[in-house]
């Protein structure tokens, strides 16, 4: 499935301190977060291949119009393949350990949590074809920094501008940002710096996206690069990603002063299961990699000696399944172009700051 990210597109309707209905230029397939006075404003309802937003208090009068980071419904995401509900693998374990849903001694919470654990380490084991998505976005032509005071820096304008978050000034220096409006950035570095320092631009990793896989910047793949290094080399094609101190991560891309087209090609985060009719994207002949590896973990956590029988025959049905995988979706080529971060993993170098 392939989308279009938009970042800070400016909410269509009328600010009179009535009206609660505004529009966006395209259907919406998923909101990241919209803002009202650089402020993220969550109390707004949509519904999924329409371009009218409700909020639920009118803007007042004196507001400026609202702003919103979403994803446009470019491609109508396809129906699951799969018809294995989380009941379906539930029902599976208590009926494998022969008892009843509402035991006091397997409880059902702990099956439960189970079946999520594992099917997130599932998808971690190997990055498949099948599940790398991809989302798609305009980059800012970056500037160089014309003048600045206290609370602004500014710069000639730039298009495609998120509406807050951070810049980077001269290749090493993170400013925060609150809003942009015609080439000024409010924001207040605290150091001083020269005027015709590059100013680029961050962007957040949307929520659902647990680590990219490969980074385009106008058909040419980019190669990701430890921040450290990266500092010394921004203007080539390199990127990089770092995590502020809420736990948000952004890519940081070359600086360059015209447009250009990102597409970033991803791994998904997995939402985790909580309702019975929630489907898992699993081939029902292979579920049992989900209720078997509960089984045996649950067994193992009340001392039943069936546990080591019951892991032997998981360990082989997951064998199964991985040769599956690999000979149904990875039988051309695999191998991504980078090597980013991983959450909570250990393949590249996070750093933090604030």
């Amino acid at each position: 499935m392939s989308t279009n990210y938009i970042y800070n597109e400016t909410l269509g309707g009328v600010i009179d301190g009535v009206n609660v209905t505004f529009t966006t230029l395209n259907n919406i397939s998923k909101i990241e977060e919209v803002y009202l006075w650089g402020a993220a404003y969550r109390n707004v309802s949509f519904v999924v291949g329409t371009n009218i937003i409700t909020f639920a208090d009118a803007p007042p009068i004196w507001a400026a119009s609202p702003t919103i980071d979403y994803f446009d419904e470019t491609v109508v995401p396809t129906a699951p393949s799969s018809n294995v509900t989380f009941w379906d693998v539930i029902d599976d374990v208590f009926e494998k350990i022969g008892a009843k849903r509402t035991s006091n001694v397997y409880l059902e919470n702990q099956i439960k949590k189970q079946i999520n654990k594992w099917y997130k380490r599932i998808k971690n084991i190997k990055a498949y074809k099948d599940k790398i998505l991809q989302y798609t976005f305009n980059k800012a032509n970056d500037q160089e920094a014309i003048w600045y005071n206290a609370s602004t820096i500014t710069t000639a304008n730039m298009d495609y501008v998120p509406s807050s978050w951070a810049i980077l000034l001269w290749d090493s220096s993170f400013v925060n940002y609150t809003t942009y409006t015609s080439g000024v950035f409010w924001a207040t570095a605290w150091y001083v710096y020269a005027s015709w320092d590059r100013v680029a631009v961050w962007y957040k990793l949307p929520s659902g996206v647990k680590r990219p896989a490969e980074v385009i910047m106008d058909r040419v793949p980019l190669t990701y690069k430890d921040n450290r290094e990266w500092i010394n080399s921004p203007s080539h094609y390199n990127y990089t990603i770092l995590q502020d101190a809420a736990g948000d991560e952004f890519i940081f891309l070359p600086f360059r002063t015209s447009d250009a087209i990102i597409t970033v090609k991803y791994v998904p985060d997995y939402s985790i299961f909580e309702d019975d009719t929630d489907v898992i994207n699993i081939l029902y002949e292979y579920s049992d990699v989900l209720s078997l590896y509960a089984v045996y973990n649950v067994l193992m956590q009340r001392e039943d000696d069936r546990w080591q029988a019951v892991k032997q025959e998981w360990k082989e049905l997951l064998k199964d399944y991985k040769a599956y995988k690999a000979s149904a979706v990875d039988w051309i080529n695999n191998r991504f172009n980078t090597t980013p971060l991983v959450r909570g993993g250990q393949t590249g170098r996070r750093s933090t700051f604030i």
